[in-house]
């Protein structure tokens, strides 16, 4: 067990190591026998050195996200953009305020254009008919 002075002395030493740029791994060698607890609270509150720090995979994907949260894109709209998960979407852009709700009629125009695309895609020759208002199919040019 060490003494106080003795830890003291410990961690002066570890934070000039750290401040001239050590690592962990580095730090314990030139210290020698030191337990990994001992040293991480010799350096509480210092920062590792900027060469130790690895680039996330995915930091370009979280940026995009929290630029098109900013625009106002909800968590699926922005998943179905880049591909990821929802769970990933949340962690990046959480704390950012959330977009404002849509008015009525423009959720109501929103869902008719899905409608008419779905339509259109799933029943060949569809179109709305022009007196009625109301989607059939388009007339058989065989039965006129």
């Amino acid at each position: 067990m060490r003494t106080s002075r003795e830890l003291d002395e410990l961690r002066e030493q570890a934070v000039a190591l750290r401040r001239v740029g050590k690592s962990v791994d580095q730090i314990k060698q030139i210290l020698g026998p030191i337990g990994n607890r001992t040293l991480h609270d010799a350096l509480r509150g210092e920062p590792p050195p900027e060469w130790t720090r690895r680039p996330n995979a995915k930091d370009d994907l979280r940026a995009r996200a929290r630029e098109l949260r900013l625009h106002g894109l909800d968590y699926e709209e922005i998943v179905a953009q880049l591909g990821v998960s929802k769970s990933s979407v949340s962690l990046w852009v959480r704390d950012l305020p959330r977009p404002q709700r849509i008015v009525p009629e423009e959720c109501a125009m929103r869902i008719s254009e899905r409608m008419r695309r779905y339509w259109a895609a799933a029943v060949p020759g569809y179109r709305r008919h022009p007196a009625l208002g109301s989607g059939l199919p388009a007339a058989d040019p065989r039965n006129s």
